[in-house]
């Protein structure tokens, strides 16, 4: 929680219009790379939000609610697909969209300007280069109020006043480059961002933004059966890699257990096939980078060790995982296992490189929870349980049982919707408790 606290008082943090720059070029996250990617977003949105399931901080919270208004300001199309980055330079210099000097904060601030500069650290000659300031905290609003003896809800007004005031003013100087590259499995990612951030705050907005972004993948990104890399031109069609599918399929499986629509696990399975047809080596149990009709290719690699983003081999074992369990699926499970015993002796050597694989391993170490949710009220009891950061679980839900496995002849209780908690498909007692309910999934 240290390293949130800092990464969001710091200068990767855009303090004014949210979002996290690709990086920090000293050891203090002080001094940014001014790039701003999507994908570091995406995973970024996930953090924060689980985050505060875990400790109910109101910074985590705000840094969600900015981040998520940076891309949906700056990296969202009018089709709902986004953008791949803003670039770090404009006007010839990096950064320059981003610092200020201190005669324009004083200029723009009025009154309210010596207050909002020591709040930045904002310093006359300049805390950067050309006499200009990164703006960056060292305390919470209500720490920084207390120590300048100030009413907290009397300073954070006017800390919000004057970010919206740099913000009108940000906005019309000249913007950084935008890389406006539609990729399938960063916005896969930022899929999961968002429904990760609805179920830590239960705002429906997100929720449509991940849904109109799915419907984007769909229209455009889904060609006869198979995902696409990126926007096809006419001259250019690039097939998806398997991080396109692995992604795409985790963030479907993220839909579904937050709105309950069907299509979402079938378009999972449909994926999931493909790949298993198209990337799967049973020789070696695991998946190429490349499908087999990729003929500009020296060599057909496999990716198993993290990076910038998790591995694709690791998503796809997770994936698996997840949907073997949703549907009782012996197929999807046992390749997920194999997989993951292939590379477990790889975790044990160099865990910091096979990080999303050791995630995982740890969902092995115990049963994964399996709940089902079933009565008029699935939806919203379903939220409430999904509030709770318990990462070793799926939930199916529905207003009657259906033939999904985990739904079938599950009824609700007395007419009150009832949760249905199993661990390898030894079911506890059903409840129409979300308090027993969660007891239940986390073992208590």
């Amino acid at each position: 929680m240290l390293t949130l606290h800092k990464m969001a008082h710091g200068g990767i943090y855009d303090q004014i219009g949210g979002g996290f720059a690709r990086y920090s070029v000293d050891a203090r996250w002080f001094a940014p790379h001014f790039e701003k990617m999507l994908y570091d977003n995406a995973q970024l949105i996930s953090l924060y939000s689980m985050a505060y399931q875990v400790k109910q901080d109101a910074r985590f919270r705000e840094v969600v609610y900015e981040t998520i208004g940076f891309v949906r300001r700056e990296l969202t199309s009018t089709s709902y697909g986004f953008y791949a980055a803003l670039d770090a330079d404009s006007e010839g210099e990096e950064g320059n969209f981003y610092i200020w000097k201190e005669d324009e904060l004083d200029e723009l601030l009025g009154a309210d300007s010596e207050i909002i500069k020591k709040y930045y650290n904002v310093q006359q000659y300049g805390n950067w280069e050309r006499a200009t300031n990164i703006l960056f905290t060292t305390e919470l609003p209500d720490e920084f109020a207390q120590a300048n003896t100030m009413a907290p809800e009397d300073f954070k007004a006017r800390l919000r006043k004057a970010k919206a005031t740099l913000l009108a003013a940000r906005a019309k100087r000249e913007r950084p480059g935008l890389d406006d590259k539609v990729l399938t499995s960063w916005n896969a990612m930022m899929i999961r961002g968002l429904v990760d951030a609805y179920h830590a705050f239960g705002e429906k907005d997100f929720l449509d933004l991940a849904v109109k972004n799915a419907g984007f993948i769909e229209k455009n990104l889904w060609v006869e059966g198979r995902l696409l890399r990126t926007l096809a031109s006419k001259n250019n069609v690039i097939p998806g890699y398997l991080d396109d599918y692995a992604f795409a399929i985790d963030a479907y499986l993220a839909l579904y257990q937050a709105d309950f629509n069907k299509n979402w696990l079938d378009r999972a399975v449909q994926l999931s096939d493909f790949s298993l047809a198209h990337f799967f080596d049973p020789a070696e149990e695991l998946f190429f980078y490349a499908d087999g009709s990729a003929t500009n290719l020296i060599a057909r690699k496999k990716e198993v060790f993290d990076n910038v983003i998790p591995a694709s081999n690791s998503v796809m074992a997770q994936a698996l995982y997840v949907l073997g369990h949703l549907l009782e699926r012996d197929d999807y499970l046992d390749i997920s296992q194999q997989m993951l015993v292939k590379i477990a002796p790889l975790i044990r050597q160099e865990p910091q490189y096979l990080a999303n694989w050791a995630t995982l391993c740890s969902f092995r170490v115990q049963p994964t929870a399996e709940l089902a949710v079933v009565g008029e009220e699935y939806l919203s009891v379903a939220r409430q349980i999904q509030a709770h950061f318990i990462p070793n679980k799926v939930i199916c839900a529905a207003s009657s049982a259906n033939d999904l496995p985990l739904l079938r002849q599950r009824t609700p209780i007395n007419g009150q919707t009832a949760m249905y908690v199993c661990f390898n498909k030894t079911c506890k007692l059903p409840t129409t408790s979300v308090k027993e309910a969660v007891e239940q999934m986390a073992g208590r």
